[in-house]
């Protein structure tokens, strides 16, 4: 397993909306936080990384099961501002 890339995506979406996602795809905005204006050397790399609502903030994260995500579904849906 060392040589291979593994790829999760989890999210939900309202409507039109995502309302929490998971993803380790090479994102910028993440790629960003993680190494600095040194980003574009990692364009390619597979970061773990969280979507609040509206993809409107990203934030690292370590790599999560499906069980873990289902955790911060509930976590979020006793939280009053999420329209889960």
């Amino acid at each position: 397993m060392e040589n291979e890339v593994r790829r999760h995506f989890d999210e939900i979406i309202n409507v039109d909306l995502v309302v929490i996602g998971f993803d380790n795809a090479p994102d910028i905005n993440a790629l960003k936080m993680k190494y600095g204006k040194d980003y574009v050397h990692h364009l390619d790399e597979r970061i773990p990384h969280f979507h609040g609502k509206g993809k409107k903030n990203t934030e690292l994260t370590n790599e999560i099961s499906f069980k873990e995500f289902l955790e911060e579904i509930k976590l979020l849906k006793s939280d009053e501002k999420w329209d889960i």
